[in-house]
């Protein structure tokens, strides 16, 4: 009876520094940090140019899983006519929530970290399989 609650537990250990070695080998080849979806907030809900905003929330450190951290970054204007925009991108699908940052080229100039002027809209990226579903389909 002991020798199978021995072999259980190693099991039980084994499984968990498989799962550890998964988590760090993901958070070292990717550069990003699994988080739970909850943890990082946008105060401008997205990348709205327009309107100055910050980021806010916690991950886990790469170094050490366990260990939790927090950040916090607002928008800032790098040059007279660039913005660097925080926002939260989670992936589809995923439970995961990372802090990304994009820098914008403000039509009419960045002060206090947000675009100058009235709101434009912003051409969407068209993916390969869109120009070919365009292409094909009209």
């Amino acid at each position: 009876m002991k020798k199978r609650d021995l072999v259980i537990s190693v099991i039980v250990v084994l499984v968990v520094l498989v799962l550890l070695a998964v988590v760090f080998s993901f958070v070292r080849l990717t550069g990003k940090s699994i988080t739970s979806i909850e943890t990082c907030w946008d105060s401008d809900l997205g990348q709205n140019y327009w309107t100055k905003g910050s980021v806010e929330g916690e991950y886990y450190s790469q170094i050490n899983p366990f260990e939790k951290k927090s950040f916090f970054e607002e928008d800032v204007c790098k040059s007279k006519n660039t913005l660097l925009e925080y926002y939260c991108y989670t992936e589809n699908n995923s439970v995961s929530s990372y802090k990304q940052s994009k820098r914008f080229t403000c039509p009419e100039g960045c002060e206090n970290g947000k675009c100058l002027g009235e709101p434009v809209e912003i051409p969407k990226r068209t993916t390969l399989l869109e120009k070919i579903k365009d292409f094909f389909v009209g």
